[in-house]
């Protein structure tokens, strides 16, 4: 199904306009306008220690959860798990803790399932860069 330009909602439409234009426009360009519709860099700016800080705890949390529990052993079983701990961090989010030591770990859970949901459950890739 296509959109006719003219019906189409009005952040399309600014998209549209300004990638005509041949200036590069993420694809949520419709946040990216101000009100003079000139396009404004809302990128994230990462934090490098940050990152590897929050991705080295959520590497031990993989290692640690694989030392405890059997390998998953199927796609259902891995969405259960991920589940589970996905739960557990709406449970925090839901008491207002969304931002404390409690949660932040929840988070850290979910993301090491969903790492070993990769690892367990797909086909290995070249791990070269």
């Amino acid at each position: 199904m296509s959109i006719r330009a003219e019906n189409a909602p009005e952040h399309f439409r600014e998209h549209r306009a300004a990638t005509s234009t041949g200036e590069h426009v993420p694809a949520n360009a419709h946040n990216l306008m101000d009100e003079e519709g000139k396009t404004v860099d809302r990128r994230v700016r990462i934090d490098a220690a940050r990152l590897e800080g929050i991705l080295g705890r959520v590497r031990a949390e993989v290692c640690r959860a694989m030392s405890r529990h059997p390998t998953l052993n199927t796609p259902h079983e891995g969405y259960s798990v991920i589940l589970e701990e996905l739960e557990e961090l709406w449970a925090e989010i839901k008491a207002n803790r969304g931002r404390d030591d409690s949660a932040v770990e929840e988070a850290e859970q979910v993301a090491a399932m969903a790492i070993r949901y990769l690892y367990d459950l797909t086909h290995p890739t070249d791990s070269s860069p």
